[in-house]
């Protein structure tokens, strides 16, 4: 399902540790509390799911004279595949979602030291900086306060860039689980939208319509939710990353030090190296670019199934001729 590279995953573990330990000698608070409760959100949250599925089964797709004990063992063990299979994209989750909230406390950090506002943009700035350079009023605060920001900005890029290794580590490690979720989806979608769509169009009683459609129903909005979700959270902490450069530019000024700009130039010089993008396997980015081809292809899929499903074939010849054609344009 995924590559067991027991090393890969500790190392990752390992630079979490270290940023976090260089964050909270920062300053920054680790919000621990607030991990902890997401998790046991996310675990509810699938809990109620797998519960909707197992009352589904038993209502619906089981017979009414079986015993309730029996029909909740065969619904639950038929889910046990699906459960192992969420708690790996849960897990994934949950990595992503947690580096996206570290890369939010850089830029909050960032945008604290940002100066320059609407009431003092930086031409104002520059000129209250010669004509104090001028009547000589530059203190030792303002040295101080400028080595200050140049810690700080090295800092920042040296925990920016564990992080972005660490984005890295964790998308290989599960690249091949993202891919088999992919490619999940979109044979399961098409072929239920197509189930659907045979349903809709079919003369069936009201009670055999609820057991088809429902539980059909169900499994399209849980799948298309779960590479929702794990695209958004991926294009979530790209941005955050991204957003990253924009900030340490805005604080690229002529009235902060030599020092202080040079660490802006490495950092930006280290983002354009290193930039963040989430893949499976390489195959494709997980961007909104992939959710938009993603839908266009079953749409495409899903037309064709349905035209070629409304094709009746009575003439063994015309049949013989349609493979004929088929296997030499697949040749």
């Amino acid at each position: 399902m995924y590559k067991f590279d027991q090393p890969s995953l500790r190392s990752a573990i390992k630079l979490i540790e270290t940023s976090d330990q260089r964050m909270e000698n920062m300053g920054l608070s680790m919000h621990r509390s607030m991990h902890y409760k997401e998790q046991i959100n996310l675990l509810v949250v699938c809990g109620a799911v797998f519960v909707g599925f197992t009352a589904t089964t038993c209502h619906w797709q089981l017979t009414s004279t079986m015993p309730m004990h029996i029909k909740i063992i065969l619904g639950s063990a038929t889910y046990l595949p699906l459960i192992l299979i969420t708690t790996c994209d849960v897990t994934f989750y949950f990595w992503i979602r947690y580096l996206s909230m570290k890369f939010y406390q850089l830029n909050s950090l960032l945008r604290t030291m940002l100066t320059t506002t609407i009431d003092s943009p930086m031409h104002k700035r520059i000129l209250k900086l010669m004509y104090d350079f001028e009547m000589k009023r530059l203190g030792k605060e303002n040295i101080h306060v400028a080595n200050g920001n140049a810690n700080t900005m090295r800092a920042v890029k040296q925990i920016h860039l564990q992080l972005i290794k660490t984005a890295r580590t964790i998308n290989d490690y599960y690249g091949t689980q993202v891919l088999f979720i992919t490619c999940n989806v979109f044979g399961f979608l098409t072929m239920s939208l197509f189930f659907a769509y045979k349903i809709l169009f079919s003369d069936l009683t009201n009670e055999r319509f609820q057991s088809h459609f429902s539980p059909l129903a169900l499994y399209v909005l849980f799948y298309m939710s779960k590479l929702v979700i794990v695209n958004h959270v991926c294009i979530k902490t790209s941005n955050e990353a991204l957003d990253t450069g924009d900030l340490v530019c805005e604080l690229y000024e002529p009235s902060t030090s030599k020092e202080f700009r040079a660490e802006i130039r490495d950092f930006i010089l280290q983002m354009i190296q290193n930039p963040l993008v989430f893949t499976a396997c390489g195959f494709f980015d997980l961007d909104n670019t992939f959710i938009h081809g993603l839908v266009g292809t079953i749409g495409t899929y899903l037309v064709i199934l349905i035209q070629v499903s409304e094709i009746d074939i009575e003439d063994d010849s015309v049949a013989n001729a349609t493979m004929s054609t088929t296997t030499v344009t697949m040749i």
